[in-house]
This record gives C-alpha cells, structure tokens and sequence, in this order.
C-alpha cells in the first residue's frame, strides 16, 4: 500500500492524451509536407507544369502556335485547353467544356481572326485568343491550377492538385489512426493492474500487492482498491477465524458429552440385561 502510494502520483491522463494529440499533429503536418514536396519535385523535374505557369506563358504559347498555321492540337501544352473556331464563330473542334466553353464562344464572337494576340482573365481562369493564318480563331483556356505535362495523365489522372490533397486526406487519416492505435495500447497496458486487481478480489483471492499503472488518476483508484483490498482480507479473516472458533467449540463440547453418555449407555444395558435375567421385560425395554 505504502509503495503505491508513493508511485500513484504518475504521469497524468491529461499530459498522456496531450502528448498523443502531439504525436498526431506532427504525423499529420509529416504527411501534408511530404505531399507537398512530392508535387513540388514533379513540378521542378518538369512532370507538372506550375499553377501560374498557363496565365505567365499565355502570350509567347499563342504567338508560337501562330507561327506554326494550322492549329495542331498535339502541339499545345497540356496546362490549357482549346477551342477552335471558324471565321464566322462556328465551333470546329474543342476539348474545354462548361463555362470556359462559354468563354472562349463570347471571346470568339467578339474576336477578329487577325495577327494580334490578347490575353484575358476571368473567374480564376486566364484566356488567349489569336487569330491563324488559314482564318480560323483559337482560344486557349488555363486555370490556376497545377497540370500534368503529358496529355495522357492530365486525361486519365485527377489534377495534381486534387491528388496531393487526396493524399494529404488520406494520409492524415491513417496517421490519426496510428496514433489511436498506440495510444489505445498504452492505455490498456496501464489499466492492466486495475484490470487484474479487480478480477483477484473478484475470486476472493486477496494475498496480492496492488501495482501502480503508471496514470496518476489509474494509480488513485488502484490505492483505494488496495484499501479495499485489505479491509476485505481483514473482515474475511476475521469472519473465518470466528467461524473457525466455533467449530472447535462445538467439537469440544461434543467431545466433553461423549465420555459421560457413553457410560450412561452402557450403565443402561447393563442395567437391561439384569433386568431381562429376572423377567421384567417392562423395565428392560425403559432402560
């Protein structure tokens, strides 16, 4: 008792969930860098283009589409999308779609199929339109949002954008359940002596030493289950010591009765048999 008590001052529970939720937030901010930094390499080795890279590179990407006559699709950059129409504002073939569709329709209605080049932003998208030399009308569209460099992973893949996102989520997600993991460990491995000692008294069994937990509130209510503990051993003591007090009274009184009931016994078939030698068989059968 004395021993856990000088041990139950322990770690407390708040200071042991406080340094858990730090474990998580420093998983979670490992995992928001690294999917960060993970997209940033990309963009640096090139596999993604920039966020700002379609509204900085607008211009110089339409002049040298100009400079090249007919719109060849292939040969624009993935971090836009186009649309190509004919000199009376027919639409000859795009791959944008929704409001920047709409867009690029009143920008060709309003544009001139010339030589000049003007750039235009709108609702967090920047656009380019350009005249080309066979008379038809382009204009490309670039939100400000980073894009895979090749054509196929911008068609079959999220934006890189979302992906980091989704993999900061996810990671997140799996870095709080870690933590809750080991944590949930923890905090089992130091109820187990609260555990143990409830199942002990549970079966009566009170000859053991209460160890501490390790959690100062764990350890208070392990001291006073010990308290517990050992007043019950007493009053159960005492109780097996009065219960055994009398069983040996009882066996004494009953070996102090059977001496002289004994000799009253034989006394009486002595006295039987001599009575049943003079025929009286009335007194034999009463003694």
């Amino acid at each position: 008792m004395a021993a856990l008590t000088r041990r139950a001052k322990g770690v407390p529970l708040s200071l042991l969930i406080a340094k858990y939720f730090a474990y998580a937030f420093v998983l979670i901010c490992a995992v928001w860098v690294a999917s960060f930094t993970a997209l940033s390499a990309s963009m640096n080795a090139g596999a993604v283009y920039p966020a700002n890279w379609g509204a900085a590179h607008a211009g110089e990407t339409a002049k040298a589409l100009q400079g090249k006559g007919p719109l060849d699709p292939q040969s624009i950059p993935t971090a836009y999308r186009y649309a190509l129409f004919a000199a009376g504002g027919e639409l000859l073939a795009a791959d944008m779609d929704g409001a920047m569709l709409e867009r690029a329709r009143e920008l060709a209605a309003d544009g001139e199929a010339a030589a000049e080049t003007e750039v235009t932003g709108s609702a967090g998208a920047t656009y380019a339109s350009f005249g080309l030399s066979d008379g038809t009308f382009c204009v490309l569209g670039s939100d400000y949002m980073p894009q895979f460099a090749s054509p196929s992973l911008r068609d079959s893949l999220p934006n890189p954008q979302n992906i980091m996102l989704a993999a900061g989520a996810l990671g997140s997600l799996a870095a709080v359940a870690l933590v809750a993991r080991r944590a949930g460990r923890s905090i089992s491995r130091k109820m187990a002596p609260l555990t143990d000692a409830a199942e002990r008294v549970s079966r009566q069994d009170l000859d053991f030493s209460v160890e501490a937990g390790g959690v100062r509130e764990v350890n208070e209510v392990l001291s006073a289950m010990d308290g517990m503990r050992s007043s019950l051993k007493e009053s159960l003591e005492a109780r097996w010591a009065a219960e055994r007090g009398q069983r040996e009274q009882v066996a004494s009184l009953a070996h102090d009765l059977k001496t002289p009931l004994t000799v009253l016994r034989a006394n009486a078939d002595f006295v039987a048999e001599e009575l049943e030698d003079e025929n009286d068989s009335d007194l034999a059968a009463a003694a």
